[in-house]
């Protein structure tokens, strides 16, 4: 119980400082990657909060797994490099029995990780597509950032407004460009507001302004005054193709389309990666005091690319129909846990040869 719970501690502490840091990393990397969308339109502000933390729990189960290979990785290590482990293994405890009280740390972990990962992800991949749809469906008017030029990707359009009003309901000071072939239409108006008709139509309605139709770089060009000027604004296309990322996991179940097999296995892959990497970890923290200190680090770092890749590699094959769903992602778990047990029966077989060596 004293060795359980010591090392229960440790990691706990450790899984905590990691997971800090790779969250805060990982929360940096994606809210500058959406302010550059928010930026540039694609994500309206008001829906800021709702694509970040949408995206964040799409990869939560990824960090998951590299925080506890990490944590049980630094935590043994430490041990080793202190000489705790030489104390443990003259109590008659062997590197095995690390197994337990790590898999006693991390089955709530991974139990939280396989929820993340069937039910909560693709929830959150459904929700942040609903939310993709209804930016796409938006008018080019919704985009329009005041003091900003803000490109329509539908019409060849480039707009530009001074201000809003304190209702938000009319725009002063208004530009908007057109492009069709070689001609060029420029509006100009005081003020505008936004109007939608019964039959779903919606138009920028423009009050005193100009209107200068031409070609650029010829002197043959209209000029045109008006008190009221409507400009049609066409919505984009709001429909997008329903993924397996984002269907449920009990509908991927009943699904024997390759890309729908390749999914439900990344998904079950996550939580059983976690798992194996847990175990490999045990072995890979044994330190040789006469080696460097960051050789195994790199090795471990190595094998979780090598691992991560190789799923990627076998998903993308289950999707294109290359590899049997029958095989699927299963082969590279599997050559994981052979390579598990030979670190486990070379550490042991050290061990004991050191101890026949030392009679």
């Amino acid at each position: 119980m004293i060795f359980r719970q010591a090392l229960v501690n440790e990691l706990a502490r450790s899984v905590a400082l990691i997971f800090t840091v790779l969250m805060a990393i990982t929360l940096t990397i994606f809210v500058v990657r959406l302010l550059g969308d928010a930026a540039g339109g694609l994500v309206p502000p008001n829906e800021f909060l709702s694509f970040l933390g949408f995206t964040l729990l799409n990869y939560i189960p990824v960090v998951i797994s590299l925080t506890l290979f990490l944590g049980i990785l630094l935590t043994l290590n430490r041990s080793y490099r202190d000489s705790e482990m030489v104390v443990w293994f003259s109590s008659g405890l062997d590197v095995t029995h690390w197994i337990r009280p790590v898999l006693y740390f991390i089955f709530p972990v991974v139990v939280t990780l396989a929820i993340l990962s069937l039910v909560i992800s693709p929830w959150a991949a459904s929700e942040n597509a609903k939310y993709a749809s209804f930016v796409q469906s938006r008018t080019d008017l919704s985009m329009i950032t005041p003091g900003v030029f803000r490109e329509s990707p539908t019409q060849n359009r480039v707009y530009f407004v001074d201000a809003f009003s304190a209702n938000h309901q009319q725009v002063r000071n208004i530009f908007v460009q057109s492009r069709k072939g070689n001609q060029v239409s420029v509006v100009v108006a005081s003020r505008g507001y936004h109007r939608s008709l019964p039959d779903g139509n919606e138009y920028l309605e423009l009050d005193d302004g100009r209107r200068y139709d031409g070609q650029p770089g010829t002197m043959n060009y209209k000029v045109m005054s008006f008190k009221r000027y409507s400009l049609y604004l066409q919505p984009r296309a709001s429909a997008i193709t329903p993924t397996a990322k984002a269907t449920p996991t009990l509908t991927l179940m009943h699904t024997d389309t390759p890309d729908a097999q390749a999914e439900l296995q990344w998904r079950l892959s996550k939580p059983i990666s976690a798992l194996i990497l847990a175990l490999l970890a045990i072995p890979l923290a044994a330190t040789n005091p006469r080696t460097g200190k960051s050789w195994h680090f790199l090795l471990a770092l190595l094998i979780f690319m090598i691992y991560a890749n190789l799923l990627s590699i076998s998903d993308t094959w289950v999707e294109q129909g290359r590899l049997s769903a029958a095989i699927g992602l299963w082969w590279v778990h599997l050559i994981m846990l052979i390579l598990a047990g030979y670190l486990f029966y070379r550490r042991l077989f050290l061990v004991s040869w050191l101890k026949r060596r030392r009679r």
